[in-house]
């Protein structure tokens, strides 16, 4: 049998996806961590489980919040060169990856006011 994932480990890194994602539901996150686990669940290594699950967490919820960006984007008139939320991109297709130059809208703007 199978561990769980503890419940401490999920709580910091559904804690920690929450203030990176604060448009984003903690159910929603929680989901998507307990959908990062159950592939990894059987891995005889569990000390870097919270990192590879938050890893795949964040890309997940980037793309999400840049697929939300793009139907917006397209109900006013599209944009051209592509959709970035499936990952096209002028030069090739990343095969859905973010683009780690693309700033993340979801995550707080570094160079902005600082939360209250």
């Amino acid at each position: 049998m199978t561990p769980p994932l503890d419940d401490r480990v999920a709580a910091r890194v559904v804690d920690r996806l929450a203030m990176r994602f604060p448009r984003a539901s903690r159910d929603h996150i929680l989901t998507i961590v307990d959908d990062e686990y159950r592939p990894l669940m059987d891995s005889p290594i569990r000390l870097y489980l919270p990192n590879l699950i938050e890893h795949g967490a964040i890309g997940r919820l980037r793309l999400e919040a840049r697929g939300d960006r793009a139907r917006g984007d397209r109900a006013g008139g599209g944009r051209a060169g592509g959709d970035r939320a499936r990952g096209d991109r002028a030069g090739g297709d990343r095969g859905g990856e973010p683009d780690p130059a693309e700033p993340d809208p979801a995550e707080p703007d570094p160079g902005g006011p600082a939360p209250a």
